[in-house]
């Protein structure tokens, strides 16, 4: 897919010259995710970022664009494309499964999240027989519901949770 540009940041594929900018904002990506939940998510260290990031350049099925104003990295969104086979309980699907999209404070509601959105959007509608792009995403965060509704997203299901203080070891 090629570059988008509409009004604001240029939207493009990951390069390797990107992998620490984007290392750093995902360990920002972390501390919200910790502080939300930090008996679930653990800190992610810069290090083991630019590696994750390393591996998933590479990787066939996983997409990483990037949104670049004046020459500053100012968000990404990494998403995968999942093919699942058909088994007695479900038909043969393919999905886009979101991974993360973050953009940096200061360039928030100024629609480089939805350019980033769009962009994943524009690579669905080039793969035939596409079912759902979908993610996982806190109720809690109630910016960020706003923010997936007003791009289309909806609910379609609910992630029910029992957790150690309801007296388990």
């Amino acid at each position: 897919m090629e570059n988008t540009v509409v009004g604001g940041p240029i939207i493009r594929k990951i390069e390797r010259a990107d992998i620490s900018a984007v290392a750093n904002l995902m360990t920002h990506l972390s501390q919200i995710a910790v502080q939300s939940h930090p008996d679930i998510h653990r800190p992610l260290l810069v290090d083991h970022a630019r590696e994750y990031l390393e591996e998933k350049i590479e990787a066939e099925q996983e997409f990483i664009y990037v949104a670049v104003a004046d020459d500053q990295l100012v968000g990404y969104i990494h998403f995968e494309f999942c093919e699942r086979a058909e088994t007695i309980f479900s038909y043969a699907r393919k999905n886009l499964y979101l991974h993360q999209i973050y953009v940096v404070k200061e360039f928030r509601r100024k629609g480089v999240g939805s350019q980033l959105i769009s962009t994943m959007k524009q690579f669905a509608q080039e793969i035939e027989n596409l079912k759902w792009i979908w993610f996982d995403m806190y109720t809690s965060n109630s910016s960020a519901l706003k923010f997936y509704q007003s791009q289309g997203f909806e609910a379609i299901g609910t992630r029910m949770s029992l957790g150690q203080d309801s007296g388990f070891k």
